[in-house]
C-alpha cells in the first residue's frame, strides 16, 4: 500500500512540475527569422502607417534582447496595410522564402483596429496599431501566440485590448532571449 501511495503521490509531483516547466520555457513557433537581427521594408507612402513601424521596431530595439530590427527601402521584409478581406485579426505574420532565404510579410488589418478604437482617442489609435506591428514582429522574432487560457502579460496574447498593451513584456524578452 505504501509503494502505491508514494507512486501515486509521485506521479502528481511529476505531472505538476511538468506543467510548471512547460509553461515557464518560450513558446515559440519555426516561421521566425534564423537571426533577431533583420530589417523590414519602410517604403510606403503613408506617414501615420509609416511612424508606426517605426515604433513599433523600436519598441523591440530598446529591449534587453539581441532584437535589431532596421528599416530599409530595399529589404525583402514588408509590412503592409491591408483592408479586412483575407484575416478578421488585427494581422497576419507570413513566412516566405526568397531565393533559400527566409523572409516575411506582415499584413496590418487597418479596418479592423480603427473599428476597435472607434470613439477612442488617438492615443488609443497610435497604441493599438503599435501593439498589432509589435506583436507581428514577435512571430518574426519567432514567438508563438498565447491563447486566452494564457495569462501572463504578452504582447503575443490574441486577447487582449491592443490600446492597453503595446511593447514587449518580461515574457516576451525571456522567450526572446531563451530563443536567440
Amino acid at each position: 500500500m505504501k509503494k502505491k501511495k508514494f507512486l501515486t503521490l509521485g506521479l502528481a509531483a511529476l505531472a505538476v512540475s511538468s506543467f510548471i516547466i512547460t509553461n515557464t520555457f518560450a513558446k515559440t513557433m519555426a516561421d521566425g527569422m534564423p537571426s533577431a537581427s533583420f530589417s523590414v521594408n519602410d517604403n510606403v507612402s503613408d506617414y501615420y502607417f509609416k511612424s508606426r513601424i517605426y515604433q513599433g521596431t523600436y519598441h523591440w530595439n530598446v529591449t534587453p534582447t539581441p532584437a535589431a530590427i532596421g528599416r530599409s527601402s530595399t529589404s525583402t521584409n514588408t509590412i503592409n496595410k491591408l483592408a479586412g478581406g483575407a484575416t478578421s485579426s488585427y494581422g497576419l505574420y507570413a513566412a516566405k522564402y526568397i531565393n533559400g532565404s527566409r523572409g516575411f510579410d506582415i499584413y496590418i488589418n487597418y479596418q479592423a483596429i480603427d473599428s476597435l478604437v472607434s470613439g477612442r482617442s488617438l492615443t488609443d489609435r497610435d497604441k493599438a496599431y503599435e501593439s498589432v506591428i509589435v506583436h507581428e514582429l514577435g512571430h518574426a522574432l519567432s514567438l508563438a501566440d498565447l491563447g486566452f487560457l494564457d495569462t501572463r502579460s504578452s504582447i503575443m496574447s490574441e486577447y487582449i485590448k491592443r490600446y492597453n498593451l503595446w511593447t514587449p513584456q518580461q515574457y516576451d524578452i525571456n522567450d526572446v532571449n531563451a530563443f536567440y
